[in-house]
């Protein structure tokens, strides 16, 4: 076996014809093209002395997670993050040799060393022993194993299919409960108006007209230090931003950054007031808990006695979502400017109608999850499957000739 270990510098010119690839650029059993068109020249090669592996070497991740596996398809140039492995005789297969080095990933793993990052280096791949039988039966194990995982790739993105299916099924219902037919906005010199049509009983007003929106920061603006003896929490991007979309509630358990604030640092929001991101993660809402307060990243509504705060989250998860995508702007970060915020409209049903919506859209909420929750089980489920099945083919517990038969 000789293994084939990728220079070190990455070429600062990546247009030529010969593809350069990443881990990321892995989907399926064969490695071809890379999917960002990355590519280096034959002078490049040159000059940088770097390592072409040729059609047919078996390439597999050597940091970070090993044992992510492909078959090189044509001659190709890849970064550090993988090793090339290349049979030289006929009595050692790809195809094989492919499903053995998965086999054998927890041994990979265990076997890497590094304090910073977990690295396998080549002689940890030549000293790795790979049980072979004879050519014959390799390619029989092989073209099983192809069968098989074909099988079950087949059923997990079918599951997969379900789960957005389902997904955008709830959103699609939700968009209809708290919003009539679905919105059509439209920039105006007055503002963005809401040109859908909504319920005959119901009205169409401007959130600020039903709710006191509240800019998050404190007077100066900055992030407050953290102090022992503080008592309100301070919501960040971070905090919100690892929530689950379909938690409703933002509680100081949350919390990662760890930062709280005085009394007289910050206005303090109540309990129940929406908050909506406005920066970076634009578009993310949830209700504060308990009285907290926000940075700048934020805005938050005191929702009048027209408006249930849980059913301004709906319309602000639901079909507002579309609107903040339209409006926000930013090439690197992208944001949502207060003027636009001001000019929201939304449809207000009465409050006996908002709470149905909202009793509505959570139990349907709940289906989802449940049913989310069981398709995703089943999905690594069958990922466990076609890992036990290939090392017990490729070890020789599982007679491939009687299990195809």
């Amino acid at each position: 076996m000789h293994t084939i270990v990728p220079a070190r510098d990455k070429p600062e010119d990546l247009t030529g014809p010969i593809p350069w690839l990443r881990i990321e650029d892995i989907d399926g059993k064969y490695l071809e093209l890379s999917q960002t068109a990355q590519g280096v020249s034959n002078e490049t090669i040159r000059r940088m002395n770097l390592r072409v592996f040729p059609a047919g070497t078996v390439v597999c991740s050597c940091s970070c997670d090993m044992g992510t596996t492909a078959i090189v398809a044509r001659p190709l140039i890849t970064n550090q993050t993988f090793i090339g492995l290349l049979p030289r005789s006929s009595r050692v297969l790809a195809e094989f040799l492919y499903y053995s080095l998965q086999a054998h990933r927890p041994q990979l793993n265990a076997q890497a060393t590094g304090a910073v990052q977990a690295y396998l280096s080549r002689d940890d791949f030549r000293s790795l022993r790979l049980p072979m039988p004879d050519a014959a039966t390799q390619r029989s194990i092989a073209a099983y194993l192809d069968a098989e995982t074909a099988r079950i790739n087949a059923l997990v993105e079918k599951k997969r299919r379900l789960i957005a299916l389902v997904t955008a099924r709830f959103a699609a219902t939700r968009l209809r409960a708290v919003a009539g037919d679905a919105p059509d906005w439209r920039q105006r010199r007055t503002g963005p108006q809401w040109l859908g049509t909504v319920p005959e009983h119901w009205a169409l007003e401007k959130l600020t007209y039903l709710a006191r929106m509240e800019s998050g920061h404190t007077p100066n603006r900055q992030i407050p230090e953290y102090w022992e003896n503080c008592t309100i929490p301070w919501v960040t991007l971070n905090d919100v931003g690892l929530l689950e979309e379909s938690e409703e509630f933002y509680e100081p358990r949350n919390q990662i950054s760890e930062l709280g604030i005085s009394n007289s640092s910050a206005r303090v929001l109540p309990a129940r007031t929406v908050i909506l991101s406005r920066d970076a993660t634009v578009g993310r809402a949830v209700l504060l808990g308990e009285p907290m307060a926000i940075s700048q990243h934020f805005v938050g509504w005191i929702c009048g006695p027209r408006l249930l705060p849980e059913y301004l989250l709906e319309v602000l998860r639901g079909p507002l979502q579309g609107l903040f995508a339209a409006l926000s702007f930013g090439s690197t970060i992208s944001t949502i400017g207060m003027p636009e915020l001001r000019e929201l409209v939304v449809p207000v049903p009465s409050i006996s109608d908002q709470r149905a919506i909202v009793t509505r859209v959570r139990r349907l909420q709940a289906v989802v999850r449940q049913t989310t929750a069981l398709l995703t089980v089943q999905i690594d489920l069958l990922a466990e499957r076609r890992e036990a099945l290939i090392s017990a083919a490729v070890t020789g517990e599982l007679d491939v000739t009687k299990a195809a038969a």
